[in-house]
């Protein structure tokens, strides 16, 4: 993974200077590792796909596209888990452009990549579809020159490779009692929910069981409160009462599509434009970048695109951080923050 980050680092010129790997490329050459050494060779051995840690390693790595000069379109997976050579074979037949880089099957235009799949001839009625399929399919990303390409490690929240992760991916899902109580102490709620948690799984609370069992109350006086059926033991209390899962179900039912909104208001503050609408489950920073993403295309469709510039406010400190400086942003909005980043780039001038 240091490969594709340490673009400039000593090691890495020394590594493609001995091994022939293209100095742009984000990994190394597999093939060409294959006549190196027993050491370099064993590196490799995850690229490789009759390697035991091939499908662990493609599995859990990502190649989010920016600028595309250091992506291979047809042969690395940066579309999907299968390579554009694999998905559409007589398009990569008949391309003039074997072994070119995202970028190289486009041209910039305002920032921005214009899709152009040049051909040593013209296609076939039968291969017309996979050209449009593929077509279709490039549409939908976007590329931004001012983005760098990047290698992402999808098991760690900072999309970078650690000995760690990779173990415990090979090892399979199941989680150690020291990640579980890391789990529940990790800060995320309240001191006190964090307390209440340790105790619910530690079987500590005191419920009626857990205190005729200390002799505080009568053995005969251990039905729940609640239901008046069964005892009231931790499991039932918190889960198998119905009335305590009526009680979940009503919080879980709550729990919908997340929604987005805004106005558009002029230099005096009067109100334009307001919007509203779903975007799906997602977490509140992706709600928010999504929010800021729906202003701009918002304005952008205005009739006053064309006279003023915008200025997007927003309460999220970590969306503003991320709009005045994408490359902080997290690996998963890098489709989002490009188009964030072309929209601002022409209509606003401050955010």
């Amino acid at each position: 993974m240091w490969f594709s980050s340490e673009r400039d680092s000593l090691r890495r010129k020394v590594i493609v200077e001995k091994y022939g790997s293209e100095n742009r490329c984000l990994l190394p050459d597999p093939a060409r590792s294959q006549r190196s050494s027993a050491l370099w060779k064993g590196i490799c051995s995850p690229l490789v796909p009759s390697s035991p840690y091939y499908n662990c390693f493609w599995t859990n790595t990502l190649l989010p596209v920016g600028s595309g000069d250091r992506i291979r379109f047809w042969f690395d997976q940066w579309i999907s888990d299968t390579t554009l050579k694999e998905l559409f074979p007589r398009i990569f037949a008949i391309s003039t452009c074997r072994d070119g880089s995202v970028a190289d099957f486009g041209y910039w235009q305002n920032d921005l990549l214009v899709w152009k799949i040049n051909l040593r001839r013209d296609c076939f009625d039968w291969e017309k579809d996979q050209l449009d399929a593929l077509m279709g399919v490039l549409d939908g990303m976007i590329l931004h020159s001012r983005f760098q390409d990047r290698l992402v490690w999808k098991l760690t929240p900072d999309g970078l490779y650690s000995p760690s992760s990779f173990s415990k991916s090979l090892v399979g899902p199941g989680a150690s009692n020291h990640d579980f109580w890391n789990v529940i102490w990790c800060g995320l709620a309240p001191p006190k929910v964090e307390a209440f948690m340790w105790q619910a799984v530690r079987d500590r609370i005191a419920v009626k069981e857990f205190l005729a069992f200390r002799g505080l109350i009568d053995k005969e006086d251990t039905l729940c409160p609640l239901c008046n059926i069964e005892k009231e033991t931790v499991h039932h209390l918190l889960l198998s009462c119905h009335l305590s899962w009526a009680i979940w179900s009503y919080f879980l039912n709550q729990w919908g599509e997340a929604g987005i909104g805004g106005v558009l208001r002029n230099h005096d503050g009067e109100v334009l434009i307001s919007f509203s609408k779903y975007v799906g489950v997602v977490d509140s920073n992706e709600a928010e970048v999504l929010a800021v993403r729906e202003a701009f295309l918002i304005f952008s469709a205005s009739s006053w695109a064309n006279l003023n510039p915008v200025v997007i406010e927003s309460d999220s400190s970590n969306t503003v951080k991320w709009v005045q400086n994408p490359s902080f942003a997290p690996w998963r909005f890098r489709q989002i923050m490009m188009k964030i980043e072309t929209l601002k780039q022409i209509y606003s001038k401050e955010c």
